[in-house]
């Protein structure tokens, strides 16, 4: 649909996030490559975060930014 997507997560994360990106090609990977605050300008800009139950769902609420929580 056109929407940029942004991976995130910590680097021991970054073997996940690189899966999704190869099967998603459209996908920029920025696991383990962020710092908190660069973290949060993302969040802020975002249009939509989705993710597990996290500290990234928590910051998307705290700067208002639209969210899908995944439950497992």
């Amino acid at each position: 649909m056109g929407y940029p997507v942004i991976l995130t997560g910590v680097e021991p994360e970054k073997f996940l996030t690189e899966q999704i990106a190869q099967q998603a090609r459209h996908c920029l990977d920025l696991a383990g490559k962020t710092k908190l605050h660069e973290l949060l300008v993302l969040i802020a800009d975002a249009s939509l975060v989705i993710g597990p139950d996290t500290g990234v769902l928590h910051l998307a609420r705290a700067v208002k930014t639209p969210s899908i929580a995944l439950m497992g």
